[in-house]
């Protein structure tokens, strides 16, 4: 991509990526489009290719979450039963049983583990860790097959809930940010903060969690009061 922010913009199509299958598809259209057009204008500023991020990563931020709370529920045996299913040697697979059942676990292989390295023989650490990224895929599928099925109700309350989560959160940002408008000592700093917190929500960098927003409202409160008396 020949544009002078061709990094940035990459990193709001990993946002919009990241958006699940049950993410609105005219919302995730439009937000390709945006993409698209920051693309296509040599113009475009990092402020706003940045912005774009927040905002696509804002409205993803539940469904993405949801997403996760069905995979971090059922992901473990789909990738359990998808890594069985890749390995073809008989003798490996009874091997991999044999290390699930009194080594190690799936989450072993490919993390250099001393139990995994002490289990097997590079050329079977290969094939095993070859599966586990096949696997991937087929994990995501299913996953997203729960979201739209079986799990759907499920799905939506988990959505409901991150809705809320999330509008609980704006709320504390906008309360932190104005914080900077009583302190010339701490605006700056402030304001910085307040910027990573709403980057947070495209899921590229820390999650934004609420105790953390609370934490620097009542650290610069107290900083504020210290150093300007200015009645927090």
């Amino acid at each position: 991509m020949n544009h002078p922010f061709a990094s940035s913009l990459d990193l709001l199509k990993r946002t919009i990526d990241m958006a699940p299958d049950f993410f609105s598809a005219e919302k995730k259209q439009v937000m390709m489009r945006r993409h698209e057009e920051l693309v296509g204008d040599p113009k475009t500023t990092r402020g706003a290719i940045d912005q774009a991020i927040i905002e696509c990563g804002k409205e993803i931020y539940p469904y993405r979450k949801a997403f996760w709370m069905i995979h971090n529920r059922f992901g473990r045996d789909i990738e359990n039963r998808s890594i069985k299913d890749a390995v073809k040697d008989t003798a490996l697979k009874e091997k991999l049983d044999r290390f699930l059942k009194t080594a190690g676990t799936i989450a072993d292989i490919g993390r250099g583990t001393r139990a995994f390295d002490d289990f097997f023989v590079p050329e079977e650490r290969v094939v095993l860790m070859e599966a586990k990224l096949a696997a991937h895929d087929r994990v995501v599928s299913e996953i997203h097959s729960l979201c739209t099925g079986p799990e759907k109700d499920t799905c939506t309350t988990h959505i409901g809930e991150f809705k809320a989560e999330q509008e609980q959160i704006e709320k504390l940002i906008v309360l932190f940010r104005a914080m900077a408008e009583r302190s010339d000592k701490w605006r700056a700093e402030i304001l910085d903060k307040a910027r990573t917190f709403d980057e947070g929500w495209s899921g590229l960098e820390r999650e934004v969690r609420e105790e953390d927003v609370r934490g620097e409202i009542e650290f610069y409160a107290g900083a504020i009061e210290a150093t300007e008396g200015s009645g927090y």
